[in-house]
């Protein structure tokens, strides 16, 4: 089982912040804020060796935030997870979901 409390406080010593922008900015994760779904509050991929974090634009600062705390901690902890799931939606269009934002954030 992962310690988090821990994990968390190593995080900030390492970094010397709890910034999460700054956080991400040293984990050389590119944050992207884009029109996403209104189910989709954020989510992160690996594209050809570069890692991005996706941020639906509609949200305040507070809850941009805590979505990229929240997509770090996927970063972190679930590395071989690039994926990302919405409840009744089909696969299909989550593949279609999928390759519409890579070709966003490679353009």
């Amino acid at each position: 089982m992962i310690n988090i409390p821990l994990r968390v406080r190593n995080l900030r010593k390492k970094h010397d912040t709890s910034d999460p922008y700054k956080i991400a900015n040293d984990f050389n994760i590119d944050i992207s804020f884009c029109d996403t779904p209104t189910s989709i509050n954020g989510l992160w991929r690996r594209i050809l060796k570069r890692n991005y974090i996706v941020i639906n634009k509609s949200l305040n600062e507070w809850q941009r935030k805590a979505v990229l705390c929240h997509e770090l901690a996927h970063f972190l902890c679930h590395r071989g997870y690039v994926s990302f799931c919405m409840a009744g939606v089909p696969s299909t269009l989550l593949n279609v979901m999928k390759m519409k934002l890579t070709r966003l954030l490679l353009s």
